[in-house]
């Protein structure tokens, strides 16, 4: 990672603040990426504009296999330099379709990003923990080769991909990395499957919201739908196997470990009863600078309709553009004061990141 590291020699970098994190692996668990940097089976999936978009296979020393969609600019903004977005796809969806549209969003923001997989061994059950783990091995391979910063980095997620995104978040201290924004919508099943969440399972989501939320999604977006979805034999044999670790509670548990001053933004549907808004909300309170939404229409499939797009989209607007109007913002020496500073000055061009359960 020294040519990462080198690149930003001109910033004060801190040292990681402990905090009760990481209880789930030891600082020595660690499982580097073993695959070599140049992939000759690599797949470019756009190239326009300055922002390109490849896709690989990587592997990890213990042999777990993931894909990676990743995004390379020509140019990024002063302040930008270095900083990329993580995330880890949703259930049953592969890293092409919609967030191919999700890194070019990124990219025209001056954004890189990185779109992981949920793996891809047969016979092998992963938990949120190791994903997230794996996660934070893949910032620290692609740090390397990428010429990003390994430490400073950008999380998203969408169902699946913002459960593992607190595994991310939590275990960050072990690489000391921090996380300057956390994006995440519809996280599911915090506290896994308990008696109230079966509940909630069984009920039949209202269908009057599904169509309402694609009749807002726009043709193009739907066009990307068929080819997000992983529907191959292995592919869905491979997310079977998720349930496990996306069932167990451990999402939560990860959550409540977060370093409390974590900036970020949760969006919730009120009738998703798959990712529990009600079971999140009183977590979320002991964050405060993670503002927490509610929409008071809509069930788990508008997370990729157009309305969460958009909201997305100019949640990350506005800390891209904090970032760039503040390219020494991450000279800031303590955790806690970086994460209060972006969400003040976040606050001060969107509302939305003001702390309130807002219901919409």
């Amino acid at each position: 990672m020294s040519h990462a590291i080198d690149q930003f020699s001109g910033y004060n970098f801190r040292s990681a603040t402990p905090h009760e994190s990481g209880i789930f692996l030891s600082q020595t668990d660690r499982n580097p990426v073993t695959s070599d940097i140049h992939d000759p089976n690599e797949k470019t999936l756009y190239d326009r504009q300055g922002i390109s978009i490849y896709k690989r296979p990587v592997e990890f020393e213990d042999g777990a296999q993931y894909d990676v969609t990743y995004s390379k600019l020509s140019h990024t903004p002063k302040g930008l330099d270095g900083i990329a977005s993580y995330e880890a796809t949703a259930w049953l969806t592969r890293g092409e379709g919609i967030y191919v549209s999700r890194l070019i969003h990124l990219g025209k923001l001056g954004i890189e990003g990185s779109i992981i997989s949920s793996p891809k061994n047969l016979f092998r059950l992963f938990t949120v923990t190791e994903n997230g783990r794996n996660q934070n091995e893949l910032i620290n391979w692609q740090s390397e080769s990428l010429d990003r910063d390994p430490r400073f980095v950008i999380t998203t997620g969408i169902s699946q991909g913002g459960m593992n995104q607190q595994s991310v978040i939590d275990q960050a201290i072990n690489y000391n990395r921090t996380v300057l924004y956390a994006d995440a919508i519809v996280p599911c099943l915090a506290d896994g499957v308990t008696r109230d969440a079966l509940r909630g399972l069984i009920k039949v989501p209202n269908e009057l919201r599904a169509i309402k939320s694609i009749a807002k999604t726009s043709l193009k977006a739907l066009w990307y739908l068929p080819r997000t979805l992983d529907t191959s034999k292995e592919g869905l044999y491979t997310h079977a196997q998720a349930i496990y670790g996306l069932t167990n509670g451990d999402t939560g548990k990860h959550y409540r470990n977060r370093p409390e001053t974590t900036f970020g933004h949760m969006e919730q549907y009120d009738g998703d009863f798959l990712a529990q808004a009600h079971v999140w909300q009183p977590l979320n309170a002991a964050f405060p600078n993670e503002s927490f939404q509610i929409h008071d229409n809509g069930c788990h499939i508008d997370c990729v309709g157009k309305d969460s797009h958009e909201n997305w989209h100019g949640r990350l607007e506005t800390v891209s553009r904090v970032l760039a109007e503040n390219p020494n913002i991450r000279s800031i020496a303590s955790e806690s004061h970086l994460h209060n500073e972006l969400r003040r000055l976040s606050v001060e061009q969107n509302s939305v990141f003001a702390k309130q359960d807002s219901v919409q």
